[in-house]
């Protein structure tokens, strides 16, 4: 799986990024993966209606977005990887 590294590993341990963060929006400097040259960029979108998170990878070469994750209030930022977003 492309972002199997981020399974385990809590929002607050990647460095977060303040100037252009807000409110229900963070961006994260992720992990610099194996045989990639920069390190990953995060997105993490929060929804005060169900206290859930969904957690983004952003590929810096074509700007899209790859869902990797749906936290919620239980997962205290720990990113668990289900079978769905594996695919």
């Amino acid at each position: 799986m492309k972002y199997s590294e981020y399974d385990g590993i809590n929002l607050k341990a990647l460095k977060h990024i303040p100037e252009c963060s807000c409110y229900n929006n963070n961006w994260y400097v992720g992990l610099k993966r194996k045989d990639i040259a920069v390190k990953d960029l995060i997105f993490e979108k929060s929804d005060d209606l169900d206290d859930s998170s969904e957690v983004y990878a952003v590929d810096t070469t074509t700007f899209s977005f790859e869902l990797i994750a749906t936290l919620y209030p239980r997962d205290k930022g720990i990113i668990h990887i289900t079978e769905e977003e594996k695919k």
